[in-house]
C-alpha cells in the first residue's frame, strides 16, 4: 500500500535502496564496458556512490510528494474530468 502525500513508509525506503543499488550497478558495469584496461583498484567509488544516493534519494523524493494513489503532487495526470 502506498502511503499518504508527505510520508513514507518503510517499502517505499526499501525500494529507494533497491534503485539505489541498481544504479550504482549499472554505472560501474557502463564504466568497466567503457574503459579500456578497466582496473578495479583504480575505480571511482566516490563517482559510484553519488550516483547511487541521487538516485535513491530521487525516488524516495518522489514517493513523498505523490499521494496514496500515486499521483505526484496528488494531481490526476491524463484523466478526463467528469
Amino acid at each position: 500500500m502506498n502511503a499518504p502525500m508527505f510520508k513514507l513508509n518503510l517499502s517505499d525506503v526499501v525500494k529507494g535502496l533497491i534503485v539505489a543499488v541498481l544504479a550504482a550497478v549499472v554505472t560501474s558495469l557502463g564504466h568497466a564496458l567503457n574503459a579500456p584496461g578497466f582496473d578495479f583498484a583504480t575505480f571511482d567509488f566516490s563517482t559510484l556512490l553519488s550516483v547511487a544516493l541521487t538516485a535513491g534519494l530521487a525516488y524516495m523524493s518522489k514517493n513523498f510528494l505523490s499521494d496514496s494513489a500515486g499521483n505526484f503532487g496528488g494531481m490526476q495526470i491524463g484523466t478526463p474530468k467528469g
